[in-house]
């Protein structure tokens, strides 16, 4: 579907170009939020498995992640999850090229286990 296609650029009111695409998906493209569902997906899933998470509702349904589109939520409930966070994303960028956004990020501790030092400095 993307064989032979290009692209222009526009610099100073001036079109540059063409520009073979190479990789990537041209922006609005139906398939950019499949692709990345599948790239996500080892991440939550590796993160679910590895995580401690809090139990939710009556039957103690144990979460330890959510997503909706790109935006993740990981409950750290004790200090050495963060470090598996941190391993686990470190993995997944080497194997997908992916980076988180240190600027759109944060971290929240919930329950006891974990300090306020600990989150906020990103230890």
């Amino acid at each position: 579907m993307y064989e032979h296609a290009t692209e222009f650029l526009q610099i100073n009111g001036a079109l540059a170009g063409p520009i073979p695409i190479q990789s990537a998906l041209r922006q609005g493209c139906p398939f950019s939020m499949a692709l990345y569902a599948l790239c996500v997906h080892p991440l939550l899933h590796t993160l679910k498995g590895r995580l401690t998470g809090i139990n939710i509702g009556k039957r103690g349904q144990r979460i330890s992640v959510l997503a909706y589109a790109d935006d993740i939520t990981v409950f750290l409930t004790n200090r050495e999850n963060i470090e598996k966070v941190n391993q686990a994303i470190r993995t997944h960028k080497r194997a997908t090229g992916a980076q988180l956004n240190p600027n759109k990020s944060r971290a929240l501790a919930v329950g006891g286990g974990v300090g306020r030092r600990d989150h906020a400095s990103g230890n």
